[in-house]
């Protein structure tokens, strides 16, 4: 008994020196469980929970993703059954790309909280990571049964159909979405692009204003698109001199054409790298039929 009184004093020093100690909070959290004094044990135990969690969450959010999971696994000693501490787990065995383990992680997260759609999103993309869009669709399948009007369930469905090559299953899951909110970027993005793999530009010189008008950047994004149109090869600085604009707008205007499949970047030049920007074969086709609408209805 007085060995494990001295013990607990020893602890309580460590942590009035840091508060932030697990490693004492855990070791009192053993000696008072030994001593029968349980209320004080547990009380403890939370202490050294919260602590271990807040750590992993803060060295995930450093990218010490392997010093995280130590945390979340130490946490999980002491309370085995905590959903986030699983998909924290999980989502940080993902980023070192280990997803078969973090996969795991999911599904002892998911048998602990089963409507848990977070849980659902992250496994999916794992398997989409792996390339088992089958699987993938299964997660978001699950999504849809529990709300059949999810819109991100929709979109991804539709995203993993698309790289099976199943473009007409993909366009009724974005059609959906139009349904829900008729200027999501993402469904008519990927409508877009699928009209595009098919060649069926026509289709695609419906969708691209829709898509365009929905974006904060309309004006910015044609301008880049039709001095592109005009001039190929144009670094990100030349084309900000030539278009007028600041960084910012240029990064995203670039963005934006990207997620369309309009533009491809390509690293050159030694010891600054520069980037040049330059217009997809598939993006040029259909520039070409959109310029004469672009310069007329946006006034460019």
């Amino acid at each position: 008994m007085g060995m494990f009184n001295k013990a607990i004093r020893c602890f309580d020093k460590c942590i009035k020196i840091d508060p932030n100690n697990e490693t004492a909070w855990i070791n009192k959290f053993i000696v008072l469980s030994e001593l029968g004094k349980y209320e004080e044990a547990i009380k403890c135990a939370r202490k050294a929970l919260v602590i271990l969690m807040d750590k992993g969450d803060a060295l995930s959010e450093l990218g010490e993703y392997k010093e995280a999971i130590k945390c979340y696994d130490n946490a999980l000693i002491i309370e085995p059954k905590d959903t986030y501490l699983h998909y924290s787990k999980g989502r940080c065995l993902r980023k070192l790309g280990k997803n078969e383990e973090a996969i795991k992680c999911y599904d002892d997260a998911f048998k602990i909280d089963p409507y848990n759609l977070d849980i659902l999103y992250m496994k999916g993309f794992d398997f989409e990571e792996m390339g088992k869009y089958e699987e993938a669709i299964k997660c978001f399948d699950k999504v849809l049964k529990m709300d059949p009007n999810e819109m991100n369930a929709l979109n991804f469905k539709g995203s993993s159909l698309i790289k099976l090559g199943k473009h007409e299953e993909a366009i009724k899951y974005f059609d959906k979405v139009l349904k829900i909110d008729p200027n999501d970027v993402m469904a008519l993005s990927n409508i877009g692009l699928i009209f595009s793999k098919l060649g069926k530009y026509d289709n695609v010189r419906e969708i691209f204003p829709k898509v365009i008008e929905a974006h904060l950047d309309l004006d910015n994004a044609i301008r880049i698109l039709k001095i592109l149109y005009l001039n190929q090869n144009y670094s990100k600085y030349e084309l900000e001199k030539i278009s007028k604009l600041n960084k910012k707008m240029l990064d995203e205007s670039i963005r934006f054409l990207k997620i369309f499949k309009l533009i491809t970047e390509t690293q050159e030049g030694e010891p600054q790298p520069r980037t040049e920007i330059n217009l997809t074969p598939e993006g040029r086709k259909i520039v070409e039929s959109l310029i004469e609408i672009a310069l007329k209805d946006w006034k460019i």
